[in-house]
């Protein structure tokens, strides 16, 4: 077969060689325009059309070798860095789950509920991880507005005690998918407005405390505090809301309202209050982090009956509470097994941040900061918790992906999941003058 002569020819050899057909119609559109802008270039010299097509095609090179490099380094790549921290947290989640339950009489049922459990969260993950997550980006607006109109609902369910169960489910459990998922949506969505837009994020960002404000915990209010001030300030240092002076005032204006907000409930003299307490005095409890921490070994159980339990760590397994977990693996079996247990978050979320550093899509940024400050924030209060012993003090949420919590577990794998597209089609997405974001599948060349 000839070479081709053509720009139309020559795109679709070089498509050809490609075999991720998502990454198909981007790179497409990349060469296209190079390739035109080079015919234009040769037409200003003098030739003509047909003759400064054929130069601009045979300047680039054979189409298949290109096609073949394109296909090398356009593969998708499957994150391994993500996706084994997290398959050994999801296996050590069920391997304590089911520890925790051995020797009950209703074990195979415990076991049973928590595989179907592990099941969801991976089926979750995965679909999500092999999807399109430039999706979120086309239904922006329709998913924040569903999302305001869910914290709405959790509001007026509560002043009607319609239904007590999503009381629980809405307090606890959206305070992972608003700042990780709705409010970076919100951010990308309004980001052409400059200062009107962000006026707007911050409004929205206040919304989410409607139900805080009625439960008063500060627990409810440390997450979004954090992500979407977070998420924020990114957007304003990087430009997205225009270069207005007020932008930054907008973040503390923000920030201010919701520790105004605690300070009213007595929330926020009262957790500092008892962070210090706790620091300075410890508990009166055999749960005393400081006693644990002081009588701990490196590998084995530490001196003395600090956990009450008896000698068994079976039997602490069974009486165990998420709140108390790293606590009791410390005492029971030493430091090197309390840092091992959380090696695998830790690097899940330094490869993540590197690889969220690195995206340059508006959308891919957004998503991945929002679940990354969430996961983060998942982690860190949770230690801090151990390290005081102030339970419910700073989350009302499990070590992600580690201690008890079904609900949580999924939440966690489904946020982990949008994160791995973003990696997974980073070099497959497209982004047009207006900032809209689009996938290879989402377009097509004539």
């Amino acid at each position: 077969m000839g070479k081709p002569e053509t720009i139309r020819a020559y795109l679709d050899t070089v498509q050809e060689q490609i075999r991720w057909k998502r990454a198909r119609p981007v790179l497409a559109r990349e060469l296209e325009q190079h390739l035109t802008d080079q015919r234009d270039a040769f037409q200003t010299e003098g030739k003509d059309p047909e003759t400064a097509e054929r130069l601009a095609v045979e300047e680039m090179g054979d189409p298949v070798s290109v096609g073949t490099e394109l296909d090398r380094v356009h593969r998708p790549k499957p994150q391994w860095g993500l996706l084994l921290p997290a398959a050994v947290s999801l296996c050590l989640w069920l391997s304590i789950q089911i520890a925790s339950f051995w020797g009950l009489s209703s074990f195979w049922d415990y076991v049973q509920q928590d595989v179907m459990i592990s099941l969801l969260a991976l089926v979750v993950m995965a679909l999500l991880y092999l999807g399109d997550y430039t999706l979120l980006g086309r239904w922006a607006g329709a998913l924040v507005a569903l999302g305001t109109m869910a914290m709405a609902l959790i509001v007026l369910n509560y002043v009607i005690q319609w239904y007590r169960p999503l009381l629980y489910a809405g307090t606890y459990h959206t305070q992972l998918l608003l700042p990780a998922v709705v409010t970076p949506l919100a951010i990308y969505r309004l980001r052409e407005k400059e200062t009107p837009g962000l006026a707007a994020c911050v409004l929205l960002c206040l919304l989410q405390l409607g139900e805080a404000v009625i439960w008063m915990l500060p627990v409810v209010y440390l997450p979004g505090l954090v992500c979407n001030t977070g998420l924020l300030c990114l957007a304003v240092k990087k430009g997205w809301f225009g270069r207005s002076r007020w932008n930054w005032a907008l973040i503390a204006a923000y920030a201010l309202t919701v520790l105004a907000l605690m300070a009213r409930g007595g929330n926020l003299t009262g957790m500092a209050s008892r962070y210090i307490a706790l620091l300075h005095a410890g508990t009166a409890s055999a749960w005393d982090p400081r006693a644990v921490f002081s009588q701990a070994k490196l590998i084995g159980m530490a001196e003395g009956d600090l956990l009450g339990l008896g000698e068994s760590p079976l039997h602490w397994l069974m009486g165990w509470k998420w709140e108390e977990f790293l606590l009791g693996v410390l005492a029971y079996f030493g430091w090197l097994p309390f840092l091992a247990l959380q090696l695998p978050m830790a690097v899940l979320l330094v490869t993540g941040w590197r690889k969220c550093l690195r995206q340059t899509a508006v959308l891919g940024r957004l998503l991945g900061t929002g679940i990354l400050l969430t996961l983060t924030w998942q982690a860190i209060s949770y230690l801090l918790q151990t390290f005081t012993g102030g339970w419910n003090l700073f989350t009302l949420f499990p070590y992600p992906l580690l201690t008890d919590g079904g609900k949580a577990l999924v939440l966690d794998c489904a946020l982990l999941g949008i994160l791995l597209s973003v990696f997974r089609c980073g070099s497959v997405v497209w982004e047009d003058a207006r900032g809209r974001v689009f996938s290879g599948r989402l377009f097509q060349f004539p």
